[in-house]
């Protein structure tokens, strides 16, 4: 009902908008145009390593919140506490993983980034009511040191490899292409999630909640993306700066 009534106040302020008539000269070409940096090899290497993190993180992080309040029974206390030592551990090892960064470069740090993450989400795979708040720490701060380095990697590593004359369309591209995944992400996770809360999943006598399902996809996918780090993105050629 609240976003029925959301929705109906949106309409109505578009609706009682004035018309106004605007000269827009060439935005589809510019759009279009923009596309063409797709059909660059090294470009479409890079975009991989935005969908498979938004793929990897939007699987599965939505649907953790009711995961910590219903099947792990956590107090709103101890989730609070939870965010704060992942937003402490992230603020501490920022700074570390921008000298990794000055000093090994963005791929080595995308490939820390990833790795950390499978950490953390093999975590969350083990994650059950009777050792929850151990797992769900654990994940909390590898998925900290993920997230100190992941950001600034997935942009700034197209400054090593794209040219100048190409980075602005290329960013605003994998923004788009990754907005994109993610939607679809959450859309067919939330459709799984659905399907395996209804059908109910065991495992040697014991039930396998959907988060430890989807949680074992992302960690998947973060392996994938390290490997991917290590092994195709090695191989390509920085330009000469």
């Amino acid at each position: 009902f609240a976003i029925f009534v959301i929705s109906a106040v949106h309409v109505g302020l578009i609706s009682s908008t004035p018309d106004y008539s605007l000269e827009v000269s060439g935005g589809g070409e510019k759009f279009f145009a923009s596309l063409k940096v797709l059909k660059s090899k090294t470009v479409l290497a890079l975009i991989v390593l935005e969908v498979l993190w938004k793929c990897a993180t939007l699987i599965s992080n939505p649907f953790y919140g009711v995961y910590q309040t219903s099947e792990l029974a956590f107090t709103l206390t101890f989730v609070s506490l939870l965010s704060m030592v992942q937003a402490l551990v992230r603020a501490v090892v920022s700074p570390l993983m921008g000298k990794i960064a000055d000093r090994l470069g963005w791929r080595t740090n995308l490939a820390i980034c990833y790795s950390a993450a499978v950490i953390g989400f093999v975590a969350m795979v083990f994650c059950t009511p009777e050792n929850g708040r151990l797992m769900y720490l654990i994940h909390n701060v590898f998925y900290g040191i993920a997230m100190a380095g992941i950001n600034s990697g997935l942009m700034n590593i197209y400054f090593d490899y794209v040219p100048v004359a190409d980075r602005t369309s290329t960013l605003g591209v994998k923004s788009a292409i990754g907005g994109v995944v993610g939607f679809l992400s959450t859309t067919v996770a939330g459709v799984a999630l659905a399907r395996i809360q209804k059908n109910g999943i065991e495992m040697f006598g014991s039930p396998v909640y959907a988060q430890q399902v989807l949680s074992f996809a992302s960690a998947l996918i973060c392996l994938f993306g390290a490997i991917y780090v290590a092994v195709v993105i090695k191989r390509l050629k920085k330009i000469e700066k």
